[in-house]
């Protein structure tokens, strides 16, 4: 299957995918991702972390969640915004989970963006998006 984002965009199409995290959205696209990967469960970890999100101090609107698989089939998950510091590019680890075994076979990345005109604010909309939708 190709899931370039030619194939798998369509605009103004989203999809709640977790009770626990209420005013998350995703896009086909991270729903197509997810389908053809098998890894729904993916989604199921960023609403876990929701709620915690809320208690960090000074979280940008603008958030890159990855999973990074290892060569021994376990794999990190990661929640961390762009800090930008003297010009220079620097990560902001928010959250990390260490998952023991995973059946995916390549690393995923998706962008979670608030609807909120600065921070992170979860009384506004945050929609997950593959990079290539942004």
């Amino acid at each position: 299957m190709n899931t370039s984002t030619e194939t798998i965009y369509q605009p103004e199409t989203y999809y709640k995918f977790n009770p626990f995290a209420r005013n998350w959205i995703a896009t086909y696209g991270v729903m197509t991702t997810c389908e053809h990967l098998q890894c729904h469960w993916v989604l199921d970890v960023i609403a876990s972390y929701v709620s915690k999100l809320s208690g960090i101090k000074d979280i940008d609107y603008f958030l890159i969640i990855t999973v990074k698989v290892n060569d021994d089939q376990s794999a990190v998950f990661t929640l961390k915004q762009e800090d930008q510091l003297d010009s220079d590019e620097v990560y902001r680890t928010l959250i990390t989970q260490e998952l023991d075994y995973t059946d995916l076979k390549e690393d995923i990345t998706f962008w979670a963006i608030n609807e909120s005109p600065g921070n992170y604010d979860p009384q506004n909309r945050t929609v997950v998006l593959l990079p290539d939708e942004y």
